[in-house]
């Protein structure tokens, strides 16, 4: 799984299997940082020619192939398929659009094993969004809870309380935060320390939930290319610290997620994954936030919240290898249930 906020490459080896219920055993995980040479090539994604895109999909499946043959040791491991979810550079729902880089014939054809990749053009064909995937690595590997947030690149809520499963995205997360945090020559915003030292500014958080897509109803995804041409630039235009920019958006995603939770459950927890779980600052403000809709926010241990998104990608490829359905109509509004993904054979 490569995220939005390009941190890098999540891979996790694991065992799915059916016996009544669906469960999972994991073996190991592992993280893989992104070359630089990569990052600015994605990050800059629009302005690459038609030859350039095709030769980027290659790189980076040659160099995830490498790190897993030198680093994962993939060749000593009974490894019987791979989830292959590459980098979404372009999310248009409308237009039936959404493109993740990364070449999956050439990942086949370097390990010698079946990947699944390209999920999400059937969900849109149907009329969904392609979006948000996670309700179904929640729905069979986790259903001690009813409440799910992902605290990845976007930030995605699930709802599994009800007779439908709902879902959408929330608002951008991680890519901002770190976008701001990398100006101070960080990484990250550590436990978000820099954003604890900063004051919300009002005349931002207003005008930022004022746009449009937070005042549309679900289904509905975000697009990296809005947050990146429209969401960051309207914060850049109020001239703030880079403390005031962290706290106010602290701030304004605790409230956003916060006013997505309609109902009103009686001492139900939702689980948190995602990077943005280890941002103390942002769980406490979130914390605050929920406790007037009786939600308690529960960080599981660190090996879950890193590696849920991955384990979704090879439940989704060992569904789309059983012809089993792996989107949920009612959370990405299609007109049906469909089985997503293209098979690759080496």
């Amino acid at each position: 799984m490569i995220g939005s906020s390009l941190d890098g490459i999540d891979v996790l080896d694991c065992s799915i299997s059916f016996d009544g219920n669906w469960s999972y055993i994991v073996h190991e995980y592992f993280e893989f940082p992104l070359t630089e040479s990569l990052k600015h090539e994605l990050l800059n994604y629009k302005k690459l020619t038609k030859s350039e895109v095709f030769a980027l999909e290659s790189d980076l499946a040659n160099y995830l192939a490498i790190c897993l043959i030198s680093d994962f040791n993939f060749q000593s491991r009974n490894i019987e398929l791979i989830g292959f979810h590459g980098v979404t550079v372009s999310h248009i729902p409308k237009n039936k659009e959404s493109i993740q880089l990364g070449d999956a014939q050439v990942l086949a054809n370097k390990l010698n094993t079946v990947v699944v990749a390209n999920f999400r053009q059937e969900d849109m064909e149907c009329g969904g969004e392609g979006t948000p995937m996670a309700p179904l690595v929640e729905k069979y590997l986790f259903d001690d809870y009813k409440f799910f947030l992902n605290l990845g690149g976007i930030a995605n809520i699930s709802d599994h309380s009800g007779d439908n499963v709902i879902a959408f995205d929330v608002c951008p997360f991680n890519q901002v935060l770190n976008h701001y945090a990398s100006k101070k020559g960080i990484l990250y915003d550590v436990d978000g320390l820099l954003a604890q030292s900063g004051t919300p500014d009002s005349g931002l958080f207003s005008f930022l939930g004022s746009l449009d897509y937070f005042n549309q109803m679900p289904p509905k995804s975000l697009d990296n290319n809005w947050i990146r041409e429209v969401f960051m630039p309207s914060i850049d235009d109020f001239d703030l610290s880079l403390e005031d920019i962290l706290s106010t958006m602290v701030s304004f995603f605790a409230k956003a997620i916060n006013d997505c939770v309609d109902l009103q459950p009686l001492n139900q927890k939702v689980m948190v994954t995602g990077g943005g779980a280890f941002n103390r600052f942002f769980i406490n403000q979130l914390t605050e936030q929920l406790k007037s809709k009786n939600l308690e926010v529960n960080v599981p241990d660190d090996l879950i919240v890193q590696f849920k998104e991955a384990l979704l990608i090879a439940l989704a490829s060992v569904f789309r290898m059983e012809g089993k359905p792996n989107f949920i109509s009612t959370v990405t509004g299609a007109s049906k249930d469909v089985c997503g993904g293209i098979i690759y054979h080496p």
